[in-house]
């Protein structure tokens, strides 16, 4: 927990740095002008002010000295150095998030996204490759013998499941219809488990597939209509999972879609817990979901918006930022989570520099 917390101290001081560089570099009358506080505050402003004071007022100072053009640029490489360390920041959060959550490839993929980056600060750099270390770490231990016997586990589960349907299926009279949409909920979760081993492995088509056949699979449990809420949660993981995969390979509409029905799902199953007055453990553990899902749908908006950003198509891409952001405040009416402040703060840093590529055109 030390090194944890020693290794974002000295991430936050190392970005402090670079502010206080920046700002005596930027403007002397700032450093004589705010405290560091006030710095700060003025760094997680609007667009329309420069991270330490008002743009106006540089261009001012430079324009008396006829450098407008010395003005704007010093403005700029500013903006794109903190853009930069903010990016990189934030890739070494997600990544740490994944660890702690033994999501290693996901981990993997966020780290190497931050050093990428290529930003100019020793400490964030030391940072994400110290943690890359980790995560190559467990990553390389025995994993094809790990994968083979994952997969071995999950076939024999599958079995087991599959067995006992046609077993149920055969003697209708002695099993209950509540009893054999039990095993199809059963059923279909380890076909889910198995996707969700595949997805984090990254291997998304074989994922996909495994997600399809627990969908399948809890389709029939639910058709016989035994008001098991477990079915109802379940579908709409599974549907969410699915929707994830979409959005990994890119296919925006098709994981939008999937997310806007796990969200009925998540919708239904909550008002059905609630009828039944469920401990209130249950309901949370629900909406913990339901509020992912929103985050997922912020995330391909987000996705998207970045998409659109690179080609330099702006107006698209705060429109798609704007969407992301109402998703995470959706979010965070239904569930509170730390991870979502994270998103919601690096959001509003996309819509801003949008904006401001928007005024520059």
């Amino acid at each position: 927990m030390t090194n944890k917390s020693s290794t974002k101290d000295a991430i936050e001081l190392s970005i402090m740095q670079e502010k206080r560089k920046s700002k005596t570099f930027m403007h002397l009358k700032c450093l004589k002008s705010f405290s560091l506080n006030e710095i700060n505050k003025i760094f997680n402003s609007s667009a329309s002010k420069c991270p330490f004071c008002n743009k106006e007022a540089i261009r001012e100072d430079f324009v008396e000295n006829k450098d407008l053009d010395e003005a704007n640029n010093l403005i700029n490489k500013l903006q794109e150095s903190l853009e930069k360390i903010n990016k990189s920041i934030n890739h070494y959060f997600e990544a740490e998030k994944y660890f702690e959550n033994d999501s290693f490839q996901m981990a993997n993929r966020a780290c190497n996204s931050g050093i990428e980056i290529n930003i100019d600060n020793q400490i964030i750099t030391l940072a994400l490759s110290k943690l890359l270390t980790k995560i190559k770490s467990k990553l390389n231990k025995n994993t094809d013998t790990r994968v083979s016997e994952a997969e071995e586990e999950y076939k024999n589960e599958i079995q087991k499941y599959e067995t006992l349907v046609e077993k149920q299926i055969k003697d209708q009279e002695k099993c209950e219809a509540n009893c054999l949409a039990k095993t199809y909920n059963k059923l279909a979760f380890a076909w889910s488990k198995w996707g969700d081993f595949l997805y984090e492995n990254e291997s998304f088509i074989d994922a996909e597939e495994k997600y399809k056949k627990a969908i399948e699979k809890n389709i029939k449990g639910l058709e016989l209509q035994c008001n098991d809420v477990d079915l109802n949660i379940h579908q709409a993981h599974f549907v969410n999972s699915l929707g994830l995969i979409y959005k990994n390979q890119t296919q925006y509409s098709k994981a939008l879609s999937k997310f806007d029905e796990a969200i009925k799902l998540y919708e239904e199953s909550i008002k059905v817990e609630e009828k039944k007055n469920s401990h209130s453990l249950i309901v949370d553990n629900i909406k913990e979901d339901f509020a992912k899902t929103y985050i997922n749908i912020s995330n391909t908006n987000k996705d998207l918006g970045n998409s659109y950003y690179s080609s330099k198509k702006y107006r698209e891409s705060l429109l798609e930022y704007n969407k992301a952001i109402l998703m995470i405040q959706k979010s965070l009416e239904i569930f509170v989570s730390k991870y979502a402040y994270l998103d919601l703060s690096y959001l509003y840093e996309c819509a801003a520099n949008a904006v401001r590529m928007l005024n520059t055109i």
